[in-house]
């Protein structure tokens, strides 16, 4: 069975309502649910909004395991490694300092 992934996400803001409209009684009634909006860990807005039952909260980890090592360079005395993280798309690669990485 593929993995299926799904991009981190956090909460970028509350706000706005969405008008839920239903019979009572042969009568419109009309209430507001508050929606979220909300944006990857690279900040950028995913392009819809959602329910609060939609969300669920999670802690951030901690330790990322990594797929492949991309590149290696000398900043300021110092090496780093560009790494691509198992199971995150392209746009998350990163460059870590070597002190960073340990084995499992």
């Amino acid at each position: 069975m593929e993995e299926t992934y799904q991009e981190p996400k956090r909460v970028a803001s509350f706000g706005g309502v969405d008008a839920l409209h239903r019979a009572v009684d042969g009568k419109s009634a009309c209430r507001d649910i508050p929606v979220y909006r909300i944006k990857d860990l690279l900040e950028e807005p995913i392009q819809s909004t959602f329910y609060a039952q939609e969300l669920q909260k999670v802690r951030q980890k901690e330790t990322f395991p990594i797929e492949k090592v991309l590149q290696k360079r000398v900043k300021k005395g110092r090496v780093e490694y560009k790494v691509k993280y198992k199971g995150y798309p392209s746009k998350f690669d990163q460059w870590i300092p070597s002190s960073d990485l340990f084995t499992l």
